[in-house]
């Protein structure tokens, strides 16, 4: 039977060479996180196309005012529901409507009468045929602003083709690098595709002189081009 220290010393004898074999298993992996050697360069490259805008928004609104809150939320109905009837002409459109803002008006500190606000706002393709609602409902509602944009459909199928685009120049400029500096074998170490988010074409609002006139012009305006662009970038290494 063996001994107290005779078990001790297997034990320490075990232990031995588990750590050893430990030690072997962890050198391949320190090896493989040495830094490649080499002359490692940051590049970046852009590819943009400008779009036409193919999406408007419209935002209406209508202010009422009356003797109670009841007065004011039956005159915004009213003139809400005579612009959706207008809508169902046109099944291509979404609408949306805005919380009702009731609030009262005070004269020396009591309530004089109540005022009332709802906007709606309508998004559509830019096509000629719907752009005619907009003067349709302006006899209902005011016309508050327009803004255009590219459709989610007509975005990802431009920065589908960019990006294809885009790879293909960072490719070229990395053998430009390489080749420029002499080098006959290079490696990209990382590559990172950037999208900068696509800025909204700037809005056009009515002046607050006549916002509240129903039977305001509606604005004769381009809907412009909105650029989309993708940037591509990563770590070049020229091997030694």
């Amino acid at each position: 039977m063996p001994t107290k220290q005779s078990r001790r010393s297997l034990f320490f004898t075990l232990s031995s060479f588990a750590l050893f074999l430990c030690t072997l298993s962890m050198q391949p992996a320190l090896a493989g996180d040495k830094e490649p050697s080499g002359h490692k360069i940051h590049f970046s490259i852009t590819e943009s196309e400008n779009v036409d805008n193919d999406r408007v928004s419209i935002t209406f609104s209508h202010v009422a005012q009356g003797a109670t809150p009841q007065a004011v939320t039956e005159q915004i109905n009213k003139r809400m529901k005579s612009a959706f009837a207008v809508l169902k002409r046109y099944p291509d459109i979404v609408a949306q409507t805005s919380q009702y803002n009731i609030y009262p008006v005070y004269q020396k500190q009591l309530i004089s009468h109540w005022r009332g606000q709802q906007s709606l706002s309508i998004h559509f393709e830019n096509r000629p045929q719907e752009m005619a609602v907009l003067d349709e409902i302006q006899p209902h509602l005011e016309y508050k602003s327009m803004q255009f944009s590219v459709s989610d459909t007509r975005r990802k199928a431009v920065l589908e083709q960019l990006t294809r685009k885009a790879i293909q120049t960072y490719r070229k400029r990395a053998q430009l690098i390489a080749s420029e500096f002499a080098s006959n074998e290079y490696q990209l170490l990382e590559t990172h595709i950037n999208t900068p988010n696509i800025p909204i074409a700037r809005a056009l609002y009515a002046r607050a002189e006549t916002a509240m006139a129903s039977d305001m012009s509606a604005p004769s305006v381009a809907a412009g081009e909105s650029k989309i662009q993708i940037q591509v970038s990563g770590n070049l290494l020229l091997k030694q």
